[in-house]
């Protein structure tokens, strides 16, 4: 004897699906939608199936209908799959989280405007206000999600350990190795010299905290590069060629293998490290081939004397300052003593 067939939607068949069929006699009739299990009845002088089970994971929750007057059970699709907002949890549709916009099942995919999600060590998820930031301990990476930090970061700009902008560890200070060469503040053809370093490019730590850096125990981190603690964070010391600073960035040493001297701007009154040892005598510019010889001097108050390429705050007798401008074109006033009929 050959096994009994089945029919199914017009197709021959071993047996009938479990789920979304039910079986009457030989043939295979499908369940109405969202429907797992269902029977045969007849409604109305209709043969019609109705509604035993539902396929949850999709929504459908079994309801009572009116049919011509008749109650029978139907599978009806809830909100969960056009509002994206919620989720089906088994016997109801919910939100899986508040200001959540779209769901990915009990977990928030997107939040709603103006909200950025936050994901805690754990997983869970929340959507919080971007206005006021992830908080501590966390960062918003490129999709807008509020990712926790490194373990020894208090606060940071990205994950992992070089992404700290404080550290956990009070002790400690933030070293960005991200060195970079300041180029807005590149020589002017006018301060292209020997003796002027005040302008000369800046080595800077990440000044602006673009990116973080390592939580570490000091400052000296970086080979070649005199930093000090700024605030919890490494500073590179000023000017360029400073080999040493004290604890609030005051240069106290520069580097002499470049020949390069401790001296007081007379421009600014500050250190620098320069080859122009007059500096710190009213000097702002040495001359090209002599760093011990003045160029020009800090107008107004000093006038360069020309017999002695110095510069002096009262002129020789026989001699009067007379103010002058350099040929060039970015070159600040200056005055030079003359001899008188000259």
């Amino acid at each position: 004897a050959t096994d009994p067939k089945f029919v199914q939607e017009g197709v021959v068949v071993d047996a009938c699906p479990t789920d979304g069929f039910v079986t009457v006699g030989k043939e295979c009739f499908r369940c109405p939608e969202g429907c797992k299990t269902c029977t045969q009845s007849t409604v109305q002088n209709k043969v019609v199936q109705v509604c035993s089970a539902c396929f949850t994971n999709f929504g459908f929750a079994l309801e009572d209908a009116t049919i011509g007057g008749n109650v029978v059970k139907v599978c009806n699709q809830k909100q969960c799959l056009t509002d994206k907002s919620k989720y089906w949890n088994g016997s109801a549709c919910v939100a899986c989280t508040a200001d959540c916009e779209v769901c990915d099942k009990d977990k928030c995919a997107f939040c709603g405007k103006d909200k950025v999600m936050k994901v805690a060590s754990d997983g869970t998820r929340t959507c919080v206000a971007a206005s006021t930031g992830c908080g501590a301990g966390f960062f918003a990476n490129e999709q807008m999600i509020c990712k926790p930090c490194d373990s020894t970061c208090a606060t940071c700009i990205s994950g992992g350990p070089d992404g700290c902008l404080t550290c956990t560890d009070s002790a400690k200070v933030v070293l960005s190795t991200k060195i970079h060469i300041d180029k807005n503040n590149q020589e002017s053809d006018f301060e292209k010299q020997t003796g002027s370093t005040t302008v000369a490019p800046k080595f800077e730590v990440d000044p602006n905290q673009k990116f973080g850096g390592k939580c570490e125990a000091n400052c000296n981190g970086v080979e070649g590069i005199a930093m000090y603690a700024k605030s919890g964070v490494c500073t590179v010391c000023e000017p360029f060629g400073c080999t040493a600073c004290d604890s609030s960035g005051v240069c106290t040493a520069c580097d002499k293998k470049k020949g390069l001297s401790l001296v007081t701007d007379a421009a600014t009154s500050k250190k620098v490290c320069s080859k122009c040892t007059l500096l710190d005598k009213g000097c702002l510019l040495c001359q090209d081939t002599d760093n011990t010889k003045c160029k020009m001097c800090k107008f107004p108050e000093y006038s360069l004397d020309t017999t002695t390429n110095t510069c002096v705050k009262k002129c020789s007798s026989g001699f009067f300052a007379k103010e002058m401008t350099l040929a060039a074109s970015d070159a600040p006033p200056t005055k030079t003593m003359l001899k008188y009929n000259q």
